[in-house]
């Protein structure tokens, strides 16, 4: 029944007999995956429709083994007779539901493109064929480990940098010839017994304007149009997407059109893995993968900002956002690597340049120590407690907690001197300048401490535990000790921004260390917080600040500016708009410092996480969050005096009743303000937040509120003033009817203070609210002058519709003339 048909079948070109030795196959074969063909193969040997006799061939290459299977084909170690070396081939596969005639028509075109790309990180094409209907490349044989397996091993940074930078060299010539790769990724980068990279497997790559070429060859151009259904199109609808989906670039997950810049996010991906040991995007699914991309890069925090920045930048989700071509990430990468190497070298030539007798005092002046006393004088546990007696102290802040801060700072200096360690003996003296300053004032101070006094002891305890890596150079600690610490013991922080405008100038000729540039900005940056109002300039000194750090190590310091940045940028500017991938880099900084629980710099951590996701109306994670931050403050007084943790403590419940209030639940925010106020009976951000909700939500009287917001005015220090006037127009506004001439009172002191340059609001949101509620009070009192005027030049648009409405229909409403 079989043999009229074999006989049929073996009469045609594709047919079974001699004239099968060419190489055809019947095209349904052709088309089969390589084990199937294989295994047509042996069947056909078995029934002697093909001689076994000789080394399998492929073209006129003798196959010798199989090296690696991939997504593409299979790959063989093979033999080339006629110039007697090793090759590596690779036969080609079609992937399923492709259209099999253009795929092969697409590859044999890129294959010959590819074997005229000849470069030292390109692994070399020697020829290009078609077997059995199959595509085939022979390539040069690369007898090596792939670049996945070599990093795995103990590799430094700066040679997998050189190893990366290689194959950017071979991406960047592949791309000269209009050539995208499509599936870079460790694996697909051979490495050569000398140590060199080579880009291969170029599978996946096509050509930049192949639907052009093809239609000159015959082709539908519209095939590989992703805006048809053509050959491109029905591969990604089928569910298969073009290269190794955790290296992709997210217009490549999307079935979108690719350039040279898609290698580069698959380029970014791999460096960013071989550098930090994982990638910087997760997701169990395409869409998942989709959500990391745009949500930012993950991790990184051991890496260099500088080279975060470069990598990052290659991970744009906007392709024109990434950087111009690979050659520009490449050049950066190198300049990276080039400028420690620059570095040593001028060390090197300065050292050589030196005298015998320079030599001494130059090695001296590098190693920068400390005077021996900063070790011996702290026997100081004697010392202090001779000095400041407990009666001297039992009504301060200090009280039954002097041994606590004595002890702690001296185990710092034991530690320090112990290890020979030349930061932790800098940071420890400071440390005992600053407790001795501390008792000095708790002692002045008795009974009364200041605000100012609270504020400093809490940050000695966060000083206790923030010990910088990275050593101060001598000039610059002298000038630490000689100008800045006086005027911070002093608060007088104008002076201290003054002389951060000034150091350049006033001391010319000072080259200050990374280490020394960090904690300047530190310094500079904390000062400038507290006086204000150039808040966005606060925010890049901080962040300079911690670049610095980073520069050298100092992952405290780099800690220390991060949180400082961030706090600013949230509560001093309210910009949400970065502050998830800021946070994120906060999170990596503190399990690099092995910050736990019960550290001041988680707890300030979780406030700040807390007010990200109060913004957002996660109102649940927030209130988790803040009740964290409580019950860890709470554990800090236990090692710690309650007066230093008391602000915290305060701080916490203000915010959680925030929380509570943008939840709607006022008595419970009222609860938490009253319990902040029983700790801290003058905390401007309580009484505000009291008075404020009171109002709002018509809980007591007018008068109660108005007691709360007129307790915040009296202190002139703090950034609540236009808040707390605002609030207090509010509520006159509300009593307008009976009270015209207290409402102008208000309106003229809120208006007063936004005129005037020293009263600095807590936030821009502040300074608006209070214009516009300034301008509401002129049109409840029927004043449409110039001030009215003014005010609305300071709204927005959205504002000055709101107003007009309130205006429309106060003048429906005929209101009251104007009082004289």
């Amino acid at each position: 029944m079989f043999g009229d048909h074999g006989q049929d079948a073996m009469a045609t070109d594709e047919g079974y007999g001699d004239e099968d030795f060419d190489g055809t196959v019947p095209s349904a074969v052709a088309d089969l995956a390589i084990e199937d063909q294989a295994m047509f193969e042996r069947i056909r040997v078995r029934l002697g429709m093909r001689r076994s006799d000789g080394p399998e061939r492929i073209g006129r290459y003798e196959l010798r083994d199989s090296i690696a299977r991939g997504g593409m084909g299979q790959v063989y170690r093979a033999h080339d007779p006629e110039l007697d070396r090793p090759v590596a081939l690779k036969q080609i596969a079609p992937l399923p539901g492709a259209d099999v005639e253009v795929l092969r028509e697409r590859l044999r075109r890129e294959a010959q493109v590819l074997a005229k790309l000849a470069h030292d990180h390109v692994v070399t094409v020697h020829d290009v064929g078609i077997h059995r209907g199959l595509v085939y490349l022979v390539m040069e044989l690369v007898e090596g480990p792939t670049l996945r397996e070599l990093q795995a091993s103990e590799l430094s940074v700066a040679e997998r940098l050189r190893l990366y930078v290689e194959a950017g060299h071979g991406l960047i010539a592949a791309h000269e010839r209009d050539i995208i790769h499509r599936d870079f990724k460790p694996d697909n980068v051979l490495i050569t017994p000398e140590g060199k990279a080579k880009v291969g497997d170029f599978g996946l790559a096509h050509v930049l304007g192949e639907p052009l070429a093809l239609a000159e060859s015959g082709a539908d151009a519209s095939a590989l149009d992703p805006e048809h259904e053509g050959t491109e199109s029905r591969l990604t609808r089928s569910g298969e997407v073009l290269g190794t989906r955790v290296y992709s670039p997210p217009e490549q997950l999307r079935g979108r059109a690719t350039d040279a810049r898609s290698d580069q996010f698959s380029f970014c991906v791999a460096l960013w893995e071989a550098l930090c040991g994982a990638r910087p995007f997760a997701g169990a699914s395409t869409n998942a993968l989709l959500r990391a991309i745009v949500a930012g890069p993950l991790g990184g925090a051991e890496l260099d900002p500088r080279l975060r920045k470069l990598l990052a930048t290659g991970l744009a989700v906007d392709p024109d956002q990434r950087h111009p071509d690979m050659a520009t990430l490449v050049k950066a990468l190198e300049d990276y690597l080039e400028r420690p190497r620059a570095r040593r070298r001028r060390r090197w030539m300065m050292f050589l340049g030196l005298t015998a007798a320079a030599l001494g005092s130059a090695l001296t002046a590098y190693v920068q120590r400390p005077p021996d006393e900063v070790c011996d004088e702290f026997e100081g546990a004697t010392e202090l407690r001779e000095q400041y007696p407990l009666s001297a102290l039992e009504y301060t802040p200090l009280a039954g907690n002097l041994d606590t801060k004595i002890h702690r700072t001296l185990a710092r200096t034991q530690h320090a001197c112990a290890t020979d360690d030349l930061a932790g003996k800098q940071h420890a003296a400071a440390l005992q300048r600053k407790l001795k300053h501390l008792l000095n004032r708790a002692v002045e101070e008795g009974e009364a401490p200041s605000e100012a006094l609270e504020e400093q002891l809490a940050q000695f305890e966060v000083d206790l535990d923030s010990v910088p890596r990275a050593p101060l150079s001598k000039e610059f600690l002298e000038v630490l000790e000689s100008e800045f610490e006086p005027l911070e013991f002093d608060e007088r922080y104008a002076k201290i921004v003054s002389s951060c405008l000034d150091f350049d100038n006033a001391h010319e000729g000072l080259v200050l260390s990374h280490a020394d540039l960090a904690e300047f900005g530190l310094r500079c940056a904390s000062a400038e917080t507290l006086i204000g109002p150039d808040y966005e300039h606060v925010v890049e000194t901080f962040l300079e600040a911690r670049h610095h750090a980073f520069r050298v190590g100092d992952i405290p310091r780099a800690l220390e500016a991060q949180l400082g940045a961030l706090k600013t940028a949230l509560m001093r500017l309210n910009d949400y708009e970065h502050a998830e991938a800021e946070l994120r880099i906060t999170d990596d900084l503190l399990a690099a410092a092995r910050v736990g629980w019960g550290d001041h710099r988680q707890a300030t951590r979780d406030e700040l996480a807390a007010l990200l996701a109060r913004d957002h109306g996660a109102y649940e994670e927030a209130e988790r969050l803040q009740l964290r931050v409580i019950t860890s403050t709470l554990v800090l007084t236990l090692r710690s005096d309650i007066q230093s943790a008391q602000s915290q403590l305060v701080a916490g419940l203000v915010n959680l009743g925030h929380v509570w209030d943008r939840q709607g639940r006022g008595e419970r925010a009222i609860d938490a303000y009253r319990s902040a106020l029983t700790l801290e009976p003058d905390d401007p951000e309580a009484l505000v937040a009291l008075g404020c909700v009171l109002h709002n939500n018509k809980k007591g009287s007018p008068g109660e509120a108005r007691k709360y917001l007129e307790s915040a005015q009296k202190d002139k220090e703090h950034d609540l003033q236009v808040a707390a006037g605002a609030c207090l127009l509010a509520v006159e506004m509300a009593e307008s009817p009976t009270r015209p001439k207290v409402l102008a009172q208000s309106r003229d002191a809120l208006e007063q203070m936004l005129l005037d340059p020293q009263t600095h609001a807590a936030t821009p949101q502040t300074r608006a609210k209070g214009w516009f509620l300034v301008a509401v009070a002129h049109a409840l009192l029927g004043e449409f002058g110039p001030a009215y005027e003014h005010a609305r030049t300071e709204l927005s648009e959205e504002q000055l519709t709101q107003l007009d409405g309130i205006v429309a229909q106060l003048r429906a409403e005929d209101p009251p003339q104007p009082s004289p």
